[in-house]
C-alpha cells in the first residue's frame, strides 16, 4: 500500500506499522541498508521540492530521516549507571527508521521569512520617505 506524504514524499509503509506512530517507516540491521538509503533520497527529493516551492512564495515542510538505534538497553544502562534509555549505536542491533518534520530547517525558513519581511517594511518606509521629500511633504510620525 502506497501513502503519501506532503505531495511529494512517497514512501510504502512496514507490515510492523500497525501499532506504532506515523513517523514509522521501517526497520534495518545498518545505516548502510539499501531500504534505508532509499527512503532517505526520496526525502531528499521531497525537500528539494520544498526549496523550490519556498521559492514560489509557498510554506514548505521539510522533512528529516531519523534512525533510532535499538537493541539491548541493559548493559548500556549499568555502564553509564542511568535509568534504562536509549541503546548506543555502538550497540545497535537494528535501527528504527521514522520520517520526521525538520524542526532546524523550518526554523531557517522562519527566519528568513522575518527577514524578508523586515527589508519589505524597510524598503517600503524608505521609498515613501523618498517619495514625500521629492514632493516637500511632511512626514507625520517619522523620526
Amino acid at each position: 500500500m502506497k501513502n503519501k506524504v506532503n505531495n511529494t514524499a512517497w514512501y510504502s509503509k512496514s507490515a510492523m506499522v500497525d501499532n506504532r506512530t506515523i513517523n514509522y517507516r521501517s526497520s534495518v540491521t545498518t545505516k548502510s541498508d539499501i531500504a534505508y538509503k532509499d527512503i532517505r533520497k526520496v526525502i531528499e527529493l521531497h525537500n528539494e521540492r520544498q526549496t523550490e516551492l519556498e521559492q514560489l512564495g509557498q510554506e514548505p515542510h521539510y522533512l528529516i530521516v531519523r534512525a533510532r538505534p535499538r537493541g539491548p538497553r541493559v548493559r548500556t544502562a549499568i555502564r553509564n549507571s542511568q535509568s534504562l534509555g536509549d541503546t548506543l549505536v555502538k550497540d545497535a542491533t537494528h535501527f528504527d527508521i521514522y520520517v520526521v518534520r525538520d524542526t532546524r530547517a523550518m526554523h531557517k525558513y522562519e527566519e528568513r521569512k522575518v527577514q524578508a519581511s523586515s527589508k519589505g517594511l524597510v524598503k517600503t518606509l524608505v521609498s515613501s520617505l523618498k517619495h514625500a521629500a521629492a514632493f516637500g511633504q511632511k512626514t507625520a510620525g517619522v523620526v
